[in-house]
């Protein structure tokens, strides 16, 4: 996790399933938590390990969705990077009027920032990223010899309690 620093770290399971259509099934417990992570990924591993999963916030751990990066660094650790997808407008991109838009609406009218398209970069390149989450673990048995980076969508939800 290079320079970067996490308040919170927790012991957590990880599994996926790999599916013959290149699509595997991404899911995450943490210890002590009633969140369930659960995503897709275009990875080529199958099979359960544990690891910890390093954040900020419990908030982060509810109803939060997020892109992933997943590598097996050098040591055979595999790490999954977790960086948040907004899905509504943040609070500080709204003027102080209330309103949406005004002096906060870029060239193409959406009310969003411009955000220069960088290319997909490695953790600790220039450019790249700093995630929200990071998962470091062992690497799942049920793998192939060479594991290429790949990504994914995710998200942490907690399960309704039917009454």
């Amino acid at each position: 996790m290079d320079n970067q620093t996490f308040s919170h770290t927790s012991e957590c399971e990880l599994e996926v399933h790999c599916s013959p259509f290149g699509l595997s099934g991404v899911f995450l417990k943490i210890q002590g938590s009633d969140a369930i992570g659960i995503g897709s990924t275009m990875g080529r591993l199958t099979g359960f390990t544990t690891g910890k999963l390093h954040y900020n916030s419990s908030d982060d751990l509810i109803g939060t969705k997020y892109k992933l990066y997943g590598l097996v660094e050098d040591d055979d650790t595999l790490r999954i990077d977790f960086i948040k997808i907004f899905t509504h407008k943040p609070a500080d991109w709204i003027n102080n009027s209330g309103s949406e838009g005004e002096g906060n609406t870029s060239e193409n009218g959406s009310g969003y920032p411009e955000k220069e398209q960088l290319p997909f970069e490695q953790p600790g390149d220039e450019g790249y990223e700093l995630p929200d989450l990071v998962f470091r673990g062992k690497v799942p048995a049920g793998r192939p010899d060479v594991v290429e980076p790949f990504i994914g969508i995710f998200t942490f939800e907690k399960p309704q309690v039917q009454v």
